[in-house]
């Protein structure tokens, strides 16, 4: 995302900003272009287009690319409506450029069109954005142009070659001794109609204290079915409940998202445990229960990231967790708008 021009070169002339075109064809050029400019986070079309048909129609966007004449993707950038915030007011920005085509400009280019025509259509008093801390030049990019860090989350990655489960097995003993089961979401759902609903309410609360740029104002249920309980990110095998067997309430949840076969990589979903119910030993009983699975499974790595205060960074150290990169949110304030 350097905007320094290479000595002796310029932008292309083929290399002009223009909408992107969401299809099929579009979503595969974006994931391509997505797995070279971000190959930390590797995506898949399936993924991209879940992305966008998932963004609420009346949520504000604007989405340029650059296109090589051969049609290859080489930029893209989009500024939008964080509809996650729950106000109309704060945007967020996201764009990339090819490791390739980087020091020429592209960068600058993008985002003074996505700027240009978001400000001439709203009036947004913040933007945000994420980089991670493996990417100075992105870094560097925003902070050239006023944002600033806000929150840092450490990625964390566990090898499965060297997993010890005696590490949760003290969690699991405490949380059984409390009355609390693990199951897997899979085997629930067939004799849980209201499945969904148990689900909301648990992630509402769960929520409540997880760091975030946006306080959580909360979601309905059908847009939280629509985000959340849907694929390619969920895939209810994947996700294990914490209950209390008295009352049968939901109290905690864990899981991953579909895993990447190629690598046998795991990200890890959203971990966590209802405030009235934790330090019984559920948060560990959850990790160890999702971390045996995954090693039957095959799996090879489990990813995953915790804001740098939150407890539950130290509680995947203690398990093996191990850091690699750092997640970086910014955020620009704008003068005025207040």
């Amino acid at each position: 995302m350097s905007d320094t021009p290479a000595a002796g070169r310029s932008v292309p002339v083929p290399c002009r900003p223009q909408e992107f075109v969401p299809n099929r064809e579009g979503w595969e050029a974006l994931a391509r272009l997505h797995n070279r400019a971000q190959p930390e986070e590797p995506t898949t079309p399936e993924l991209q287009e879940h992305l966008h048909r998932s963004t609420p129609a009346d949520s504000w966007w604007t989405e340029y690319v650059l296109e090589r004449s051969d049609g290859r993707l080489i930029g893209y950038a989009t500024l939008g409506q964080a509809f996650w915030s729950g106000r109309l007011d704060v945007f967020h920005l996201h764009m990339m450029v090819d490791p390739d085509w980087r020091n020429l400009g592209l960068g600058t280019l993008l985002y003074d069109r996505v700027w240009t025509l978001a400000t001439a259509a709203h009036r947004f008093s913040r933007v945000t954005a994420r980089t991670l801390g493996s990417r100075p030049a992105a870094l560097h990019f925003l902070e050239k142009r006023g944002f600033a860090v806000a929150m840092r989350e450490p990625i964390t990655c566990l090898d499965l070659d060297g997993w010890d489960p005696a590490r949760g097995e003290a969690g699991l003993a405490k949380a059984a001794a409390h009355g609390i089961a693990i199951h897997n979401l899979q085997d629930l759902i067939p004799g849980t109609s209201d499945w969904q609903t148990r689900y909301w309410r648990m992630d509402a609360a769960i929520r409540q204290d997880i760091p975030s740029l946006h306080p959580d104002s909360g979601t309905s249920l059908e847009d939280f079915v629509r985000h959340s309980l849907e694929p390619p990110l969920f895939a209810p095998d994947l996700r294990w409940i914490a209950i209390e067997e008295s009352s049968a309430d939901w109290i905690g949840v864990t899981g991953f998202r579909e895993p990447r076969p190629e690598t046998q990589h795991l990200d890890t979903h959203v971990t966590g445990v209802h405030p009235s119910w934790r330090r019984r030993g559920v948060a560990t009983a959850l990790k160890a229960t999702a971390i045996n699975a995954a090693v039957a499974m095959g799996m090879r790595r489990i990813e995953t990231f915790n804001e740098e205060n939150n407890p539950m960074l130290q509680l995947n150290l203690a398990l093996g967790f191990r850091p690699t990169t750092t997640r970086i949110s910014l955020s620009l304030d704008l003068p005025g708008t207040d």
